[in-house]
This record gives C-alpha cells, structure tokens and sequence, in this order.
C-alpha cells in the first residue's frame, strides 16, 4: 500500500480498503496523538459503510495510548468542529470523505481551538512513529461516551443572528444524501415563518441522485427546477459532510460562492466597523467592491481551509469565505459552517425587504466571472512554461503569485493554480464587462490549448475519458441492461422511444434511427442525467466495493458460501424476461428468471445465467376480425442487440457442439450483461450448421413440435455446461428453473465419467450433490414429456459416453402418473436434484400430494421491486419510507409506508393511471375514461387462470359497467400459447363477448401484451383481478407487482395470495360461486367505495387500503427476501455438503 498518497492538502483521503483501511488508520492515529498534544479528544463520523471500521480503528489507538474520547455519534463536520471548540477538546477527528465517490474515506484532525494540523507535520510523524498493530484490531469495539451536542449547537448558531428578523419564506433544501440535512432540518424546525421542502435528506454514500458536491453547477440542476415548480424563494445545496452550502435563486440559477462572500462581508461590516474580511485570490471584484463601500478591509490568504483559519484564528477575522463557498466565522470558533450562511441570508432578505436575485443584481451586473476552468496538461508539461506562455503574451497591469499566478489587468483579471492532487490547471477569470469576459476567455483558452486539454468546470477527468462523447456514454450504458431498473435516473430512451409498449427493436437501433440531429439534442439536453447513470453504474459495477453479499460471506456462519467468490451459482432457464424488445420469454416463468438474476446482481451473488437466443423469439400478437388471436414472428438478429459474441483466448467466437440423432450441431453464445450477471444465451443459427432444421432449433421460444422441444432441451441441457466449461466457469451448485434444462444431468455426469473415470450411477450420484431444482407448475401442459422412442432416437449417441445403456438413462426420469410410463422432464429434475423447491406454501402443499417421494421445500416467489415498482411510487418510497428500502440487506422500516399522505399517493397513483390510459387511447384509438374505476386482468393467458370469469354473466357485467355516475372500465390483456387451442378459444370467446356496443370503452382486450405492457398496467390500475382456480397457480407474481404500487387485489385464494390476510388490504372472490362472488363484490364492496369520497376526490379508506397492500407486499414479497431464502433453505444444504 502507497501510504503517499493518502496524504492530502488539507486531511488524509484515501480509497478502502485499497489506499485507506483500519490498519493505516491506527498508525495515522498513534502519528496525530504525538502531534496533538493533550488528554481529551472527540471524534464524529459520517454515513460511509467503511466509518465505522475506520471510526473504530482510531479510538482504539486513543485508548491504547491511554487518551481520553469521546464521540458526538454520526454528525456533520460542523458538528464536529462545533464540539470541539465548545466544550474545549484538546483535538477532534473527523472521518469523512465529503462529496467523494463512496469508494473513498478520509480523516478531517484538529487541535484545540480547532485549528487544522499540518498534513505535512503528520506525514512527517507518521513516517517516523514505529506501531504494532494489534491483531484484533476491530474485534475489540470499544464503548466510549456520547457526547450530545446537538442542542448546544442549534442554539448557538441562532444565536448568531437576529431570528425575529426573518421573513415569511419558502426555501428548498437539497441535502444530497449527505450529513447536511441533519443539521439543516434541526435548525429550520426552529423557524415557523420558513416553509420547507426538503430533498434527499436520507444520508446515504451512494449519492443516488447526484454527487454532494454544489460547486459544480449541474449537480444544482434538480434543486434549481424545485425551486421554481415551487415557486419558492431560493435553495439550499449541501456538500456530503454539510460544512457548506451554495444558493440558487427564486428563478433557479446558480449563485457562484464567491457573490455569497460579498453579500455575507457586506452583513458583518454592517455589524462591525472596519471589520476586517478575509478572502482568497479566485474571485475579488464583488467583494473587493462591498470592502470598499462598508469601509472595511480587506486580507487576502491562501485558498484552503487550514490556510484561514490559521489567519483568521491570528488575526481575529470575523469572517472569510472562498469561491468554494467555504464560509468561516468568528462566531463558530473560526470553522466552516453549512448552517450559520442561510441564517445570515434569512435575516439579510427580513432585514432589506428584498429577494435574493435583488441583493444579488448589482454584482450580477457589473461583475462578470467565467467560474472555474479546468484543464489537464499534457503529459510532461511543465506548469512554469505555462506562466512564462501567460508572460509572453499577455501584458497586465499587475503580476504576482500569492497563491498561484494572477494577473490584473485594466478592466479583466485572472488567476491560475495548480491542483493539489492531479495535473490540472484550475483557471478563474473576472472582467468588468461580459464581452471582455467573453474575449478574456478565448485568450485563455487560446494559450492554454497548446499545454492541456479543457475539462469544463467539473472535477477532473482522465484523457481517455475525455475522448468518450456523450453518444458513447450513452452507447455504453445501454450495453447493459442495469438501466432499465436503475431507480433514480431513466435514460432519454422515452425521449427517443416515444410512448408506446409495442416495440420491436432494441433502444440502440432504434436510436440509430434517428438523425445525428435530433439524437444530439436528445443527449444534449439530458447530458445529466447520462452523467449521473455513469457515476452511478461505475459505482455499482465497481469489484472493489463491498456488497450485500461480500457482508454476508464475512460473518463465520455464513462461511460456506465463500466457495461462490471462486464457482459461482449456473442459473439455467429455457426464457428469461428482461425488457419488452428481447423476446425471448414468454410469461411469468421467464419474468421470474430474469427478476432472479437481477437480484442476484444487486446482492452481488455471484452467478452465470445460461438461455437460449431465439432469433424469431416469441410471437407478437393482434386480432382478427373475428377475435382470433394472431401470431407474428419478427426476426430478431443478435448484431443488433446489446449482445457480445462470446470468444475464445485469441478472440475467435467460441463454438461447441451437441450431438443431434447422427450429426454433430454447433452452436455459439451471446453474452448479456445484466448487471454484474452474466447472461449466455445458445445460438444454432449461423453458418457452420449447414442443415436449416439445426439453424432452426433457436428460431421460435415454445415452438414446433415434440422433436423441436426435445431438440432445445438437449441444446440448453447439455450445450449449456459444455459452454461454462469451455469459458472455464466451474459451477459448485447447478440451478434448474423448471425442468427444461433437466439434461444437464447426463452432461455433468458424463464430465465426472470422463474426468474422474467415474462408473455412470458414481457420476449420476455426484450430480445429485450438485442440483437444485424449481418447480413452477403441477399442471401436465408445463411439464415436457418425451416418449421412449424419441429420448432413444436422440440420446442414442450419448451413450457410449456415458457408459451406460438407454434402459438406465430412461429410468432417471421415468413417470407413471402424468406421464404414463414415458419420460417426464419435471421427474428428472426432483428425482436427480439434492433438493427441490416450490414457489408457494401452497405450492408446496399440492406437491405433496402429487409426488410424496419428492419433498418441495416452499420458497414463495418474490418481485424485483427496482424493476416494478414506478419510478413515481418509487420516489414517494423514498421520500416517507427512505433511500434504503431499495437496497438490500439494509434495514427498512416498511411501517413507515402508512405515513405517506392521503393526496400525495392518490395523486402519483392518478398520475401512473392517466400515462396507462393515455397510452391506451393513443395507440389503439380509444376513449378510455381517466375517471373511472379501472380494473385489470393481465398476464399469461390460460384456462386455469379463469381470464373469462369476468364476461361469464354478461347482463351482470352490462350493469356493473353502465352504473350511472360510477363509470367502471375493465382491461383484460395476455396471450395464449400458441398451441394452447383452449386458451386461444377463451381468447376469441372474450373479444366476441365485449365486442357489443355496450362494453365499447368499457371492457377491452387489450391486444399485443408483453413486458411493458404489463408495467404499465401493474401501476395503472385501480384493481387487480386474479381468477385462477384453488391449487393450479403455483404462485403468480402480477398481483404482487400491482400491489407494491397500491394497486388493490380482488382475488381467490391460490398461490401466493393464499399467504396474505386481506382484510383491509383487497377483496376475495369464494370459489363456491365464484361469477356471483366477482360481481357482488364489484357492485356492493369495491364500487361503492372507490366513488365514495365526499368530493375529495378520493376515499381515506381506499387509501388506506392501498398503504396496507403497499407494505405488505413491499416488506414480504421481494426477490430480497426470496434470494435469502433460496440461500439459506436450497443453495446451503448443497454447499454444506461439497
């Protein structure tokens, strides 16, 4: 470890554990003791996961050289500094990084008075103090006394200003996810004429909504739109560890922090007489203009905080502040502060009677600043040979360097440092004039384009980075399909996309479309929010970050999950549904699947997920004339996909081959990011298969015949392993979900026979140890079935290999009761699997009695909430619920959903059903009312689902439709196999049926169901219809998709929904008389209810219902809790036994 380059400027900083961990910590800290003499000390920390460590680390040094500590807890460093000055501390830490990335941490030190201690003195010590450091370092967690300061510290800096001063104001706060929020909402609860609207005050190191770091002007974007949705008067931006703030006005702009320093110099020159004002050498013509005019004077220091305070504390200033908008003051022991800047500005705008774009203009207008530029010098370049180009061309009036270059000159100035950290040039230019700014700014860049390249006024970025446009980022980012459920920022692909569901191709070709024209405005105007996915993405795909998982691993119980870091879980699926341009799922199956492996990438659980690409996918639907469901195959060619070729070492596509009847097949893969999961999907359909019925076994998902099947299965069965095998991925557990990929039975078996010269029932044994299988349904249209003749005609090749003869190979999945003899794949999955699950309680129940030889163990299925929950739901979540609940493994307390005000989730609740209705309108020509009660039927459509309950007494339905003043309109949309001949029966059945007049806009089956249809739906509706028969749904996922965004359930009892108390959360249909049982409960329950709201506009009952199901299913029924669950009760017993 570097241990240089944790020292900084101003505090040490550094990446953990790479730069920074507990161990260097205890040296920093045996190193500052020695420096900072004395007996007592107080320490704070902020939100980082790696404080705590960090935190420990120190006070354990503290103690063992017999110090004194105490702790004032997780606070900002005002705070802090605050504590220490107060109650007289002989020094103070610190741990905080700031606004930095969550991969860093860092150490703030003073000394009594809080005066900054020299990085250079510590460095100095810590190269000289020898430390042991003790072995059990973070074993020993010491319990040191809390020092509660927090009172002390709001009284005091109100005491700083005139509070009965301030005026009536509405102010918006953006806290960053820092610490500021904490201070600020203290403070601000003790001002009754000031209305607050907070933002992102949950502290959280992620920064999931921009970086906490105001100075750079974008990251005010969100709080600048607030402020003037609002109609507020100005806001409040914080950095991560809240010992600044920055302003925007009533009209959203950006106030630089220097025009603050004026504005603030100007207050303390009102209070005292030739009060002296400390500034640095950036930005001086606003302040160097109210020094003037309030008769105060003026000391310029270096820009840094140890460099003012030093002078401050010296020469007693009453207040300095930088560009930076670090504003120190007298009355706060001479230390930055986040809180005492807004107070003063209050009383300011109380005191004038003024706004703060008034106290503002006259600066605004007469001082024109370019903010920071910042170039990177080429490599090699020497900074003085770009002063000495400065003196060669340019001639000013006055030339000096207190802290880097400046030059005045008769109506423009300029200063240029060099960054403490990197090789960049940090360039600020005044002028008297806004042309002269604009030339001043050109000359500039005119001399300096011969040195360095111009990064903008961001933090610095590298050259590589600079060659990345905003079309590249934006390319790379859909390369993985982590932004579909990334919460916080939706990429510009509605923008581009346009409003529909039924879409075809992929975001990246179908932004190919457009013309380099409007695809730079696109990107242009959201260049953003594609530079908050990057940070973001970068952070989440980031190894060295610690997970949910990496956690979990590190406790000694949980140790014999370890072995995953090395053999990861193979996930085989024959669909998975990821996005709706991606056909290769079919219904819930596949959207479970793909629900799976994004959970386990948000865990970090370490898998490799294998499918299939079908280049023809699964069909799109219409209807005909008569209600007869169409299918159309559009061809799906993987180029055009965000799919990369699978190569070998000398980046040649790797290929592999399964043996099909009397030939060999060859097939290659296509890799899908999906998150930090890796999805391997088959491909047959390319030149080296010569025979088109071998390019044809990827062509359709669930197509063709028997022979087709069989075909597919043995492709993802056995083509599956030999692909992980050929990327030298050595799984230690196999996850079949369902029985389709229950070949890879024999596959691994014959890699055992071959590679560890293994008899077949040895090899077939040691497979056993290794399996997992899931069952999703008892119905025996699920469950393949392949007769003796067919599994001889393509396993006859097999068996030399595996040592065997075709009478034993049958025999592992041999069935008498739904398969009358012959070869049922579900079989071979229980038979063959160390352990099985089902996706139900009751699930589990009907298995048992179906097969009593196979014990299921119930693992109810879960949602991934990110991907279902809409981004409006999701923003309230955040606002009541906090940041965390979409974050695993964090503790979330979902009681705190009932504290969601009544109008704010009907009013995100209307607003997700008009974008649903709207939609429906718009593309199939309909007047759906947004008024009216809406319920809906949507998912994979099959006669145990019972989709024509609803149109079974259509005089009924007539009534319930047409009530006057109660407009009702039901939504029905799935699609039928397309050989599910009786589902395609009850499919035509329904669109006769609402085909009269009288269900025109009231009842419509809503054709082309797919993936994003059914997020629009799940969000959209007011009710959540699910019919299926007791004991045929083995768990279903639509209604808990529904749920978690209020959706309310009017149900039977099967699946999951058989686990749920609903009283007060949704209604349940009797399966004694079902039909009547739907319509009474729609005409004298639901009905009556929703429209009962006494001109509110809505019913408190009814939103309290909503609430009840939103927690319910929030805290219950996610992929979190199912993940943890396939862990401990499936994975575990397969590992324990490894």
């Amino acid at each position: 470890m570097n241990t240089q380059n944790v020292f900084h400027a101003y505090d040490v900083r550094g990446i953990v554990p790479d730069e920074l961990n507990a161990s260097l910590v205890y040296k920093i800290a045996h190193a500052y003791f020695s420096l900072v003499d004395g007996q007592r000390y107080i320490i704070g920390y902020d939100m980082r996961e790696t404080s705590a460590d960090l935190f420990t680390a120190f006070v354990r040094a503290a103690h063992d050289l017999g110090k004194e500590i105490e702790s004032v807890g997780m606070v900002t460093t005002d705070m802090l500094y605050f504590a220490l000055g107060r109650y007289e501390y002989d020094g103070g830490i610190m741990i905080t990084a700031s606004h930095n990335p969550k991969i860093y941490n860092g150490i703030k030190m003073m000394a009594r008075g809080v005066v900054p201690v020299s990085m250079q003195e510590l460095k100095e010590r810590f190269d000289s103090v020898s430390v042991e450091v003790p072995h059990d370092l973070l074993e020993r967690k010491a319990d040191i006394p809390v020092k509660q300061s927090s009172s002390d510290y709001v009284d005091h800096v109100l005491g700083c200003v005139d509070i009965n001063a301030i005026p009536p104001l509405k102010v918006v706060v953006d806290a960053g996810n820092g610490m500021g929020g904490l201070n600020a909402r203290k403070v601000l609860e003790r001002l009754p004429s000031v209305e607050v609207i907070e933002m992102y005050f949950e502290p959280n190191a992620n920064f999931p909504h921009h970086e906490a770091n105001p100075v750079i002007r974008s990251n005010t974007k969100e709080l600048g739109q607030m402020v003037v949705a609002e109609r507020a008067d100005l806001g409040i931006a914080y950095d991560g560890d809240g010992d600044r703030c920055l302003f925007v006005d009533s009209k959203g702009e950006y106030v630089p922090g220097h025009l603050m320093v004026a504005l603030f110099a100007r207050y303390y020159m009102q209070k005292e007489q030739g009060a002296r004002i400390a500034y640095e050498h950036r930005n001086v013509y606003a302040i160097q203009h109210e020094i003037r005019e309030m008769g105060g004077e003026g000391v310029p220091v270096r820009a840094g905080h140890s460099f003012f305070k030093e002078r401050m504390h010296n020469d007693g200033i009453i207040f300095g502040g930088e560009s930076s908008a670090h504003y120190y003051f007298r009355d706060t022991y001479f230390a930055d502060n986040g809180v005492l800047p807004f107070l003063i500005l209050f009383e300011m705008l109380g005191n004038y009677q003024t706004t703060l774009r008034e106290l503002l203009s006259y600066y605004r207008e007469n001082f024109f600043a370019s903010g920071e530029l910042n170039f990177m010098l080429n490599e090699g370049t020497d900074p003085a040979h770009v002063k000495d180009a400065f003196h060669a061309e340019l001639h000013p009036v006055r030339d000096e360097e207190p802290d880097g270059l400046v030059m005045e000159f008769d109506n423009w100035r300029f200063n240029a440092r060099m960054s403490n950290t990197e090789p960049v040039m940090r360039i600020n230019i005044e002028a008297l004039a806004s042309d002269q700014l604009d030339e001043s700014i050109l000359t500039i860049h005119e001399i300096m384009s011969s040195f360095g390249t111009f990064l903008g006024d961001g933090s610095a970025r590298s050259a590589d980075e600079l060659k990345i446009t905003a079309k590249d980022r934006f390319e790379m980012l859909l390369d993985n399909l982590w932004y579909t459920w990334n919460p916080h920022y939706i990429l510009p692909i509605v923008d581009l996309y346009g409003d529909g569901w039924r879409k075809n191709s992929p975001p990246g070709e179908f932004s190919s479309q457009y013309g380099i024209k409007k695809l730079s405005q696109v990107l242009d105007d959201k260049s953003w929010e594609i530079e908050q996915n990057v940070r973001l993405f970068e952070a989440y795909m980031d190894e060295s970050l610690p997970t949910w998982f990496s956690r979990f691993i590190s406790e000694d119980q949980n140790g014999v999950f370890r072995i995953l870091k090395e053999k990861p879980v193979a996930y085989f699926s024959l669909e998975y549904g990821l996005v709706d341009w991606l056909q290769i799922y079919s219904g819930g199956l596949g959207v479970l699947a793909g629900d799976f492996i994004k959970e386990a990438s948000d865990m970090g659980i370490p898998f490799a997920a294998v499918g299939i690409f079908y280049h023809q996918g699964y069909f799109h639907q219409d209807f005909d004339g008569n209600g007869l469901q169409q299918e159309t195959y559009i061809e799906q060619r993987p180029e055009e996909y965000p799919l990369e070729l699978v190569t070998d070492d000398e980046g040649k596509p790797l290929t592999g081959e399964i043996e099909i009847i009397d030939h060999p097949v060859y097939f290659r893969a296509w890799k899908l990011h999906v998150g930090k999961t890796p999805l391997y999907l088959l491909d047959t359909n390319f030149e080296k298969n010569e025979r088109q019925e071998d390019r044809m076994i990827t062509a359709h998902l669930y197509g063709g015949d028997q022979d087709t099947r069989i075909r597919q299965e043995i492709l993802l069965g056995i083509g599956g392993p030999r692909l992980l095998e050929r990327l030298g991925i050595k799984p230690a557990l196999y996850h079949m979900n369902e029985g389709h990929s229950g070949f890879l039975v024999l596959e691994i078996a014959r890699q055992f026979i071959e590679g560890e010269g293994k008899s077949f029932d040895e090899a077939i044994a040691m497979v056993d140890e290794r399996l997992v299988f899931t069952n999703h349904t008892l119905k025996q249209a699920g469950n393949d079935i392949f007769s003796y003749e067919l599994m001889e005609r393509y396993f006859g090749t097999y068996l030399d290999n595996l040592h065997t003869d075709m009478g034993r190979v049958f025999e592992l999945g041999k069935d008498d009761l739904y398969a009358h003899g012959d070869f049922s794949m579900t079989v071979l999955g229980l038979r063959n699997a160390k352990i099985s699950n089902a996706v139900s309680l009751l699930h589990g129940e009907a298995a048992k009695r179906l097969w009593p030889d196979f014990g299921l163990v119930p693992v109810t299925n879960g949602v991934h909430m990110p991907t279902w929950v809409s981004p409006e739901i999701h923003a309230l979540l955040d606002k009541y619920v906090g940041e965390d609940w979409h974050f695993p493994g964090r503790t979330v307390d979902y009681e705190k959903v009932q504290q969601i005000p009544d109008d704010e989730l009907w009013e995100t609740h209307l607003e997700r059903k008009n974008k649903l209705i709207t939609t429906l309108n718009n593309e199939l020509a309909l007047e759906l009312d947004p008024e009216a009660l809406t319920i809906a039927w949507s998912r994979r459509l099959t006669s145990y689902k019972r989709p024509d309950m609803i149109v079974s007494d259509l005089e009924r339905l007539k009534q319930l439709v047409q009530t006057a003043g109660k407009p009702v309109q039901i939504l029905i949309a799935g699609k039928a196999h397309p050989r599910d001949g009786i589902g395609k029966d009850l499919l035509q059945k329904m669109n006769q049926s609402v085909s009269q007049p009288e269900f025109r806009n009231r009842v419509v089956v809503v054709p082309g169901y797919n993936w994003q249809l059914a997020r629009r739906m799940v969000s959209g509706a007011d009710v959540w219809l699910n019919t299926p028969y007791r004991f045929e749904e083995a768990s279903g996922t639509s209604g808990m998709k529904a749920a978690a965004n209020g959706v309310l359930q009017l149900t039977t009892k099967d699946g999951w929904t058989d686990e749920v108390d609903w009283f007060q959360k949704g209604w349940l249909i009797s399966e004694e008389n079902p039909v009547d049982s739907l319509h009474d409960t729609l005409e004298y329950k639901i009905i009556p209810l929703y429209f009962d709201h006494n001109g509110s506009g809505y019913n408190e009952d009814w939103l309290q219902m909503m609430k009840n199901t939103m927690q319910t299913v929030l805290e219950h029924y996610s992929t979190v809790r199912m993940m943890k669950q396939y862990l401990d009760l499936i994975y575990k017993p397969v590992l324990d036994g490894l």
